[in-house]
């Protein structure tokens, strides 16, 4: 609720408001209109920091803010509680989401927060000392800070890295009288004082002529002060104002309307006023209505602002001082407010009038100054989260501070066009300027003498409603008139703060239709290409697909469009359903709850509507909602659409149409069946495990010459058409056909078979879908996430209850016979191998009594019989498990650590048949004696521990994850490594070793892991020094001096760089393998038969062992150490890697020698050119959170500021990211931020366009020839590294913050070499046109180049294809790896994370 607002009277009506009573509860005091020489330089700073916070938030909290309104909505939803949407957030504008799933704009006419130390904080104008001494406001949009006397600039503000400042030229200015945001400068010449007051976007500063006598001074028939304004041009404008160009990015810094002039007159003329000072300051702010104006002509020439007052104001007889002398000088933002009456008009005013004021009224006061008509303009531009949504409801909100009386008058809310500072009364009131009246309604608030008090009005009505939504579909730019129904009487008068609001109501539309399929035939049909893989059918299908609203709540329904071509397909057009199809009556399913399959038939359409059969027919689906009470599934009422299926990809879509053909002729659907991977929902064996697969001609069918089938795996497109010919393929007959298959990815597959006749006829079967069991994960997991101080690693597959037990005679495992999983089977004794079989999980059921489950079978351990025997020389077996005593065994401690296992039904030993020392012999009960054949040792399964004591744990490595940093003393008397107590592979067998490592130097052989014999390890994953690369490498014999056989890294280490390493052994293919980063480096021939029979030792985490002694420790970290038994493909590999970040640059404090370190650790240094500096003065860079990097474009000669690396940091024809903040003035230039050098061209490039499309709202008979290009931020890839290449560019068609000269930017170009896809991220959202697909990156050996482009092989600095940046750039990173939405976010976050928090979390399994 808005507070109150106290005003003085002259008669009965409220001139303006005591200064004694401004509200201080408010973001910034509300005051009167036209206020004095402001110079008002509003950073309407719109950064959007992310609310790193949310990731870590507790499920059953409810958030506050989510960065994206889908995000928001789904919180809302759950905490029945409003949710901000951060990327939406800026200083005139919020967006949130409501509990009932809708969202809520809100656009202030004026800031209302600002940034502050990477927060939106409510803007504070009250000044306060610095450390310094100087003074400045607690929060606004500008860096601005004024004098506290003396010489130096009375005030300096800053914007986007660009500074202005002014000076009193006369003399020291004395210290000021301060009163909350207001110093008054006293006597700064005879009898004149400089009233300075900050703003929410600026500040202000009069001059107060306190007696005629000081107006005559010469001194102010031309003022001249001081004017410093680097790197940018002063020039008049058309208004008769000024504006501050930017010389390098050509836009506009600040602006000034033109300067007026007015006394202190009311009812007397002429004469001096006894006024105090707090008087005079309000005065400076608030010029009356009934005031004598002038105009003041400005100038900026040397180094000077001069401002020559209307002669006849200041020193005629008929001037009542004090006198105030003002020009206003203003930033562009996005919203604004004018004011237009039939004498003046006013771009800067606070608190206005509106409607018919005249002095002969004598409720008037004598104020008019005559009379006098008033209309004021808002100017509103909706956020783009607005655009293309659903405008459910609309309300404009003014905040009426005065009226004639408490009767009520009528007002009118009309759109209208353009407004500015130049626009008179007669421009206004001309032919087709109001356009359209919105709302008429009858109020008055803002009498408090006569008792009603300031209030906010809400003006709304269905016809504002739908003029917002037109404008929401439409430019996105609304200008609201106000003005009395009535202006001719004074009883229409009203004063309004140009603080008013528009907020709309608005809904998202359904999301792009999901799983898009065909049913019939008793299957479904996936949405096929054009090709030879679509489905044939002979009957009429059904469309279907699931459509889901974001609101979840509401009701939707599905449109359909069908269309065809000519036998080929070609010449295809839309025929039936929504426009362009010429056939355009609307295609629906039924209505339903959102979630749904929606479905429409085709067998009545394709009779009444002409749908053709052997041609390629082609369909799509969209989903609707409906309006507020009309969810009676009537396409009439439908509200909003969402996207159709066949959209790009880059929105969610399919990017291509549903195609299928309906032959009546065609043959029946072949039948499938598979004994291995049947039909259902269950999962069927496993990734690596081949299955059968049979098709089998539809009985009654004309013979079949051949079938074709094509396997979709889950998460991946279809695989080729393999085609089987009858009676000649093997595994055909002459009606049959069988083939295998061996997944290699788990989840849901879908078989598709077509069978030809010998017509040529196609038939298509139903999807045959089958489910495909996650083969077992890793066979040991050390996450090294443990904390400080640990010597026991948690190892995540056994999780600490999982054991072999070995017998303390023997040295052989307690074994399930055979690996068996049925019940009865016996166990024995075997060679400890590692295999499940011998693996139990131990569950304490009492004191020191557990049952023992077999990891293989799930099995218990039991005792034979039925009821279970407890004669000594019974069998121990395995059974289901049940609540029985035979399945509890008591541990009784022995010496050594061993123990006893006593059935609990017999209290007998478990001790070894005929006490062999053979494997096989059985495992039996005998009467304990207290032998080593009835002693067991229980060793945890993949337990490791810490060995020596240089190491560390708990070091950050990425989100959710630490590390394990070893040897970082480089002392080798201490050393640190952690290992098991058993083997964890079998170097004779399939395995893989995963983990991340980064280094801290090449002085060495360093071992990330090995796996022990007697001698040597039989292998090594480690950095090899003399090929400086990474290694795996399988070694030659368990002897002295072995050597190996090495498969080596590409490319050398960074040091300091996490880097994801894989080794592979391939017991078939008798080969190992390395991968890095996801990559296949080298395959290298090797057998591992060598090492059987060998005795199998400890597997090491950090050091390796040679010639029996236990050495090359790592240096370094060590982070998620995976084993697996197997041989792990290459698209395992693939999908392991999680992006990781190469470089970052923070760009907060100052560098030594020029030279920025980067914070990753990997040695990715930056170096500045040109000048190029980061500012830290708390000024610059203060919505960026202090401190950032400075450029300035290209001065006179062509050259500017840049920085850039010594060498290339990611391979640009892999899958990259890179992100950072921006602050610019807008630019008419282009200008690039970030770009990554070839040899001739830059393979990618970020930078701003001004020309990005053509505005299509643009009227050339109204609007400025500067609007009919649309200015975005765009990404740029050339295809090749050669001159003359093409270019292929996306950009977001959204609007940005500094499009609208209102803020920072948060911009992420990610490319995704597996999908050829780059795409565009501004403040953490996309558009359909922020992606391109088909794009093939090469690889740049060049630097990474902030501020500047480089093409077409140009390499002089002053060559105009640089596109120098001119603006501020905070914190960039560089990742390796196409970050997901969800991961640009956090890096998105002016409160900044710390470096490693910048790479994504690991999965707990790898499938």
């Amino acid at each position: 609720m808005r507070a109150e607002v106290s005003v003085s009277f002259w008669g009965r009506f409220p001139l303006r408001k005591s200064r004694s009573h401004r509200v201080r509860s408010r973001p910034f005091s509300a005051t009167s209109a036209a206020t004095a020489f402001a110079l008002l330089l509003p950073l309407s700073l719109v950064g959007l920091p992310w609310d790193a916070s949310m990731s870590a938030a507790h499920a059953d909290e409810a958030p506050k803010a989510a960065p994206s309104q889908r995000e928001a909505v789904a919180a809302a939803l759950k905490s029945k509680r409003p949710v901000n949407v951060t990327s939406m957030t800026g200083p005139q504008r919020e967006v949130r989401a409501l509990p009932d799933g809708r969202l809520e704009a809100t656009v202030s006419a004026r800031p209302v927060r600002t940034l502050r130390d990477g927060k939106w904080v409510p803007i504070d104008t009250r000044l306060r000392r610095r450390a310094d001494g100087m003074l400045a406001p607690g929060a606004t949009t500008v860096g601005l800070a004024f004098s506290a006397g003396g010489d130096g600039p009375f005030a300096t503000m800053s914007r986007a890295g660009r500074t202005m400042s002014l000076t009193w030229p006369h003399g020291r200015l004395p210290a000021p009288v301060v009163d909350s945001e207001s110093a008054t400068y006293q006597n700064v010449l005879p009898d004149v004082d400089l009233v300075v007051r900050a703003k929410p976007s600026g500040f202000s500063h009069v001059l107060v002529v306190k007696t005629p006598a000081a107006a005559r001074d010469p001194r102010l028939a031309t003022v001249r002060m001081g004017l410093k304004a680097d790197r940018m041009k002063v020039e008049a404008d058309k208004s008769g104002g000024m504006r501050v160009v930017d010389e390098a990015a050509g836009g506009t810094v600040f602006k000034a309307a033109e300067p007026m002039m007015w006394d202190s007159s009311g009812k007397a003329a002429g004469g001096v006023r006894k006024t105090t000072l707090s008087e005079r300051a309000m005065a400076a702010e608030t010029p009356a209505d009934g005031v004598k104006r002038g105009r003041v002509k400005s100038s900026a020439v040397g180094g000077n602002l001069a401002l020559v007052p209307d002669p006849g104001l200041l020193t005629g007889t008929g001037t009542t001082f004090p006198l105030y002398i003002d020009p206003d000088w203003q930033g562009p933002g996005e919203s604004a407010a004018v004011m237009v009456s039939t004498k003046y008009t006013d771009s800067s005013w606070e608190d206005e009038g509106m409607g018919y004021c005249s002095d002969s009224d004598p409720y008037m006061g004598g104020q008019c100054g005559g009379t006098i008509t008033k209309r004021l303009f808002y100017k509103f531009v909706l956020p783009s989260a607005v655009m293309r949504t659903n405008v459910l409801w609309a309300e404009f909100k003014p905040y009426q501070t005065g009226a004639y009386n408490c009767t009520a008058a009528a007002a009118q809310v009309w759109k209208t066009k353009g407004v500015s500072g130049s626009t008179s009364w007669g421009t206004q009131a001309a032919s087709g300027f109001w356009q359209r009246k919105l709302v008429e309604k009858s109020f008055n608030y803002g009498n408090e003498g006569v008792g009603c008090a300031n209030n906010t009005v809400v003006l709304s009505s269905e016809t504002l409603k739908t003029e917002v939504d037109n404008t929401a579909n439409g430019s996105g730019t609304l200008w609201l008139g106000l003005k009395a129904t009535s202006e001719g009487s004074t009883t229409g008068w009203k004063r309004f703060n140009n603080d008013a609001v528009l907020r709309v109501l608005y809904n998202l539309p359904p999301k792009t239709p999901a799983n898009a399929h065909l049913e019939g035939e008793g299957g479904t049909y996936p949405c096929g290409l054009n090709d030879a893989s679509m489905p044939r059918l002979r009957v009429w299908p059904t469309m279907a697909a699931k459509i889901t609203d974001p609101q979840g709540s509401d009701r939707v329904q599905g449109e359909f469009m069908i269309g065809w071509g000519d036998a080929n397909g070609a010449g295809f057009s839309w025929r039936i359903g929504a426009a362009p199809a010429p056939d355009s009556t609307p295609v629906y399913s039924g209505g339903g709850n959102s979630g749904q399959v929606f479905t429409k038939a085709m067998s009545a359409l394709a009779s009444s509507r002409g749908i053709p059969k052997n041609v390629p027919l082609a369909w799509t689906v969209r989903g609707h909602d409906f309006k507020d009470g009309l969810e009676n599934d009537d396409w009439h009422n439908w509200l909003g659409a969402g996207p159709w299926a066949d959209a790009p990809t880059s929105v969610g879509g399919l990017g291509h149409k549903c195609w299928f053909v309906y032959d009546d002729a065609a043959p029946p659907p072949p039948i499938v069946t598979s004994a291995k991977y049947p039909a259902n929902a269950i999962e069927h064996d496993g990734v690596g495990e081949p299955g059968d697969f049979t098709v089998t001609a539809a009985p009654g069918s004309e013979p079949i010459v051949k079938f074709g089938y094509q396997f979709t795996p889950p998460g991946r497109p279809a695989e080729p058409i393999t085609w089987l010919v009858l009676g000649q393929t093997p595994g055909c007959t002459t009606t049959a056909c069988t083939f295998s298959k061996t997944p290699d990815v788990r989840g849901d597959w879908k078989l598709n078979v077509h069978a030809v006749d010998r017509a040529g006829r196609s038939g298509t079967a139903p999807d045959y879908g089958f489910r495909v069991r996650r083969v077992a994960s890793e066979e040991a997991h050390w996450k090294l996430d443990d904390p400080a101080g640990t010597v026991r690693l948690r190892e995540e597959i056994a999780a600490d209850d999982t054991f072999t037990a070995v017998n303390v005679k023997t040295g052989k495992c307690l074994n399930v016979e055979g690996g068996q999983k049925t019940p009865g089977a016996h166990i024995m004794q075997w060679d400890c191998d590692g295999v499940d079989w011998e693996r139990w999980r131990l569950s304490e059921v009492g004191a020191n009594t557990y049952t023992f489950v077999s990891k293989k079978s799930d099995k218990c351990l039991d005792i034979d019989g039925t009821p279970a025997s407890t004669a000594d020389g019974a069998h121990s077996i395995q059974s289901d498990c049940a609540e029985v005593p035979s399945q509890r065994f008591q541990r009784v401690e022995q010496a050594d650590g061993a123990y006893q296992l006593k059935p609990a039904h017999s209290n007998k030993c478990l001790t070894i048949d005929g006490e062999s020392m053979d494997n096989r012999a059985h495992v039996l009960q005998q009467t304990c004696t207290g032998s080593q054949w009835e002693q067991w040792r229980l060793l945890s399964v993949n337990e490791a521990g810490m060995v020596g004591t240089d190491y560390a744990l708990g070091t950050p490595a990425r989100v959710g994850s630490s590390s394990l940093k070893l040897n970082a003393d480089a002392d080798p008397a201490t050393t640190g490594y952690a290992e098991t107590k058993l083997p964890v592979l079998d170097p004779t067998k399939n395995y893989a070793v995963s983990a991340w490592a980064k280094l801290a130097t090449k002085g060495g052989v360093f071992t990330i892991a090995s796996q022990d014999a007697d001698v040597a390890s039989s292998m090594y994953l480690q950095y090899s020094p003399i090929d400086d690369r990474w290694a795996f490498s399988g070694v030659l014999g368990d002897k002295a001096d072995a050597v190996g056989v090495r498969a080596l890294s590409a490319q050398p280490p960074v040091v300091g760089q996490w880097t994801h390493l894989v080794g592979v052994y391939d017991a078939t293919a008798k080969t190992i393998s390395l991968y890095v980063d996801g990559r296949l480096e080298q395959t290298t021939s090797y057998n591992g038969d060598q090492w059987a029979g060998v005795n199998r030792g400890a597997f090491a985490i950090g050091r390796a062992k040679y010639n029996g002694i236990k050495t090359d420790f790592f240096r370094g970290e060590i982070d998620d150490v995976r084993v697996f038994d197997r041989a792990v493909t290459a698209q395992d590999v693939a999908g392991w890697y999680r992006s990781t970040v190469q470089a970052r640059w923070r760009l907060s404090t100052a560098p030594a020698n020029g030279v920025v370190p980067d914070d990753s650790g990997a040695g990715h240094d930056l170096t500045l050119y040109g000048g190029a500096e980061i500012k830290t003065d708390g000024e610059t860079c203060d919505q960026l959170d202090g401190g950032c990097l400075a450029l300035h474009g290209a001065n006179t000669s062509g050259v500017g500021q840049w920085a850039r690396t010594a060498l290339p940091v990611v391979r640009t024809d892999g899958s990259f990211s890179v992100a950072g903040w921006v602050d610019a003035v807008k630019p008419t230039v282009p200008m690039t931020v970030f770009s990554l050098a070839g040899i001739t061209q830059n393979a990618f490039t970020v930078r701003f366009n001004p020309k990005a499309a053509r505005n299509p709202n643009w009227d050339p008979d109204r609007d400025d020839p500067a609007d009919e290009w649309v200015g975005r931020w765009e990404i740029e890839a050339s295809v090749a590294d050669a001159l003359g290449t093409t270019r292929v560019t996306a950009y977001q068609s959204q609007s940005c913050n500094i499009c609208t000269d209102s803020g920072p930017d948060h911009l992420a170009l990610v490319y995704d070499a597996e999908t050829d896809t780059m795409t565009l991220y501004v403040n953490g959202n996309t558009s359909a046109e922020s992606a391109k697909t088909g794009v093939i990156g090469f690889n740049a050996p060049g630097p990474v180049q902030i501020g500047r482009r480089f093409a077409d092989g140009q390499t002089s600095d002053n060559d105009p294809t640089r596109e120098y940046f001119a603006g501020l750039i905070r914190d960039v990173w560089l990742v390796k790896g196409a970050l997901a939405p969800n991961e640009v976010l956090p890096l998105a976050n002016l409160q900044q994370i710390d470096t490693p928090y910048g790479n994504p979390p690991l999965p707990q399994s790898y499938d």
